[in-house]
């Protein structure tokens, strides 16, 4: 076997054994850093939330999935007001870091009238509940399938979109982000007003 090839292989089995449900599980289970006031004062001010997002144009694809209590969600579903939809699965650990974060923009954003959904890539209701049982979402969750990503043009996990009140994809982020950024929300609120 030629050297390149062992390392490509050998490379493979540690990316593999990086990104395993049980290693995400293992994460799950151990305590959140608790943040000291202290500690809340010396972060550094918040990213420009235009650096945070990327303006994109793109109408919303046509869908129906079911969340966790049987709803059904589809293109009807999100019309009338801004969607924050986020895609997710339970191995993935930037998904992991960014959903207290996504629990509390749920939080700052649903008085205002602002919807949020996690969709998840297709693990299936029960690992999904395992999962949930370890690290709550506060907000709708949501069965993906095996075209759900692609439809939405998600190519790496976690990706979150803003979908605006006429059914147009607006804003896209890929990887884990700050969604309780007061500037990030504050334009996606700017799309109630549109």
């Amino acid at each position: 076997m030629k050297a390149s090839t062992v390392l490509l292989i050998g490379a493979s089995v540690l990316a593999a054994a990086a990104c395993s449900s049980e290693d995400a599980a293992d994460q799950v289970d151990e305590p959140a850093p608790v943040e000291t006031q202290v500690q809340a004062e010396a972060k550094p001010e918040a990213q420009d939330p235009e650096q945070l997002v990327t303006e994109v144009e793109r109408p919303l694809p046509d869908f129906e999935l079911a969340s966790l209590d049987g709803q059904t969600f589809n293109k009807s579903t999100l019309a009338g007001k801004p969607w924050i939809v986020n895609f997710w699965a339970s191995w993935c650990g930037p998904c992991i870091e960014e959903i207290p974060a996504m629990n509390r923009a749920w939080e700052a954003v649903e008085p205002d009238g602002i919807g949020m959904l996690a969709i998840n890539a297709g693990e299936g209701q029960e690992a999904i509940e395992t999962f949930l049982a370890k690290v709550p979402v506060d907000f709708e969750v949501i069965l993906g399938d095996g075209d759900t990503l692609p439809d939405w043009n998600v190519v790496a996990l976690p990706t979150t979109v803003v979908v605006d009140a006429n059914g147009q994809v607006v804003f896209e982020a890929l990887g884990p982000r700050e969604w309780d950024d007061p500037q990030l929300l504050d334009r996606v609120r700017a799309l109630i007003a549109d």
